[in-house]
């Protein structure tokens, strides 16, 4: 498993020739990837007994937090802490002033098994640009493969809001000749999320790109999806 990392200054410290690594995330997981994951991977048990499972979980960790007791289990140790600014050794809990948090820390054990299957790559820095993720084909409902022409596709990542009326932005179809279609039809268009019909492609593989201008610039910056994408 390839984990891509870029080196940046360190502006923390403001030593020359100080560099800090950033990790660059391949995609975003929710809770509901996760029991997909789990279901893909052959599970003896079904749906309704994962999310069962899990919700006796998320409430036991609950319960045992608010009795006052840190919890751990094979991934985390979650603790409770108190933040603010107390004036004296008499002053008591306001929760004007003050704020109680849960945290949460990963364990030994995570961490060494997390080390053991990684393989970290280092990348050019990413420049501020539109960064796709993941694209989610709704007719065949398939991620980062197929591409269904008429359809409704989704892409996830930052980055992703453009001007649908300067036709230089927008969200493009790259063929093999470098031939680009671009969308004409989006109905959610989000910095972190695009839902689109997919425009009329002829059979091949394709790379979808984000044109989109960053923040006060006035540049049209390029980013893709580091998947091909198929038309059967």
């Amino acid at each position: 498993m390839r984990i891509d990392y870029a080196l940046l200054p360190n502006n923390l410290t403001g030593e020359a020739g100080d560099y800090m690594a950033k990790v660059y995330p391949t995609a975003s997981a929710d809770l509901e990837k996760v029991i997909e994951h789990m279901l893909r991977k052959a599970s003896t048990v079904g749906e309704a007994d994962i999310r069962a499972v899990l919700a006796n979980y998320r409430q036991a960790i609950l319960e045992m937090l608010c009795e006052g007791q840190v919890v751990t289990t094979d991934l985390a140790t979650f603790s409770l802490s108190l933040r603010g600014h107390f004036d004296g050794p008499d002053d008591r809990y306001n929760p004007k002033r003050h704020r109680l948090l849960v945290r949460a820390s990963a364990t030994k054990r995570l961490i060494k098994a997390v080390r053991s299957k990684v393989r970290l790559r280092r990348v050019a820095r990413n420049l501020h640009r539109p960064n796709p993720r993941e694209y989610l084909d709704f007719a065949s409902d398939s991620r980062n493969q197929t591409i269904t022409p008429g359809g409704l596709g989704q892409l996830l990542g930052g980055r992703l809001q453009f001007d649908p009326a300067d036709p230089a932005q927008g969200l493009f179809f790259v063929d093999a000749a470098r031939q680009a279609t671009r969308v004409a039809t989006c109905a959610c268009n989000k910095p972190r999320r695009l839902i689109f019909t997919v425009p009329a492609l002829p059979p091949g593989a394709y790379r979808l790109e984000v044109r989109a201008t960053i923040r006060d610039s006035a540049d049209v910056r390029v980013g893709h999806l580091d998947k091909s994408l198929f038309v059967p």
